[in-house]
């Protein structure tokens, strides 16, 4: 049972990075910055797939305990910043208006959470006498890096939901396009409406 958790996550993770990886390559319509984005998104999933091959080496195939700090680790740990770099850059096209709001929004939340983590998670795990000191910090560095991805992802989750508008396509569905809430893909790649339906700004598409 365990063996068979381990394998699906790999498979997962090497099914998110050539979906993220071939996404990045062959859509047109994305800019630039979007493209990078999305290709460091992918190198994050393959760098999780290179940590977890290499702790099923170890767990499966050698049948030793998994060493830490090992390779495992290093894979695992450099998920982090490709997936951070690839969420900044999509956070970089929202518009400037709103982004402090954001950020302090999303802030306040982090700190919360990193507060309850330090009490819970990282302060039992830098206190084991038994630990050497770079497994604390490997230990201590995954709580950490989880809530700057939580970070992370609340502010794109915010940014994306302010920045969302009805696709022309779903104009008759309302004020959002329930096929695309998250603006980062077009449901049709007709791109969302802007400005003000109550004023309008917004038009039905031509049958």
């Amino acid at each position: 049972m365990v063996l068979l958790s381990n394998s699906s996550q790999l498979i997962g993770a090497v099914f998110a990075a050539a979906t993220a990886l071939l996404y990045a390559a062959r859509q047109q319509s994305l800019s630039q910055t979007r493209r990078i984005a999305w290709l460091l998104i992918g190198l994050s999933n393959v760098a999780w797939a290179l940590g977890q091959g290499s702790y099923l080496y170890y767990d499966a195939v050698l049948r030793v305990e998994v060493p830490c700090p090992g390779w495992p680790d290093a894979g695992f740990l450099a998920v982090y910043p490709l997936l951070w770099a690839g969420l900044i850059l999509l956070f970089g096209s929202v518009p400037v208006a709103g982004r402090a709001r954001l950020l302090l929004d999303n802030v306040l939340v982090a700190g919360a959470a990193g507060i309850l983590s330090w009490c819970f998670l990282v302060q039992p795990m830098w206190t084991q006498s038994h630990v050497g000191f770079l497994s604390k910090l490997v230990y201590c560095a995954y709580p950490l890096a989880d809530l700057g991805t939580l970070f992370c992802a609340l502010v794109l989750a915010g940014a994306a939901a302010r920045q969302a508008g009805p696709c022309r396509s779903c104009w008759p569905r309302g004020p959002r396009c329930w096929r695309s809430p998250i603006p980062l893909v077009d449901c049709r790649g007709d791109g969302p409406v802007r400005g003000n339906p109550a004023r309008g700004a917004h038009r039905r598409p031509a049958a």
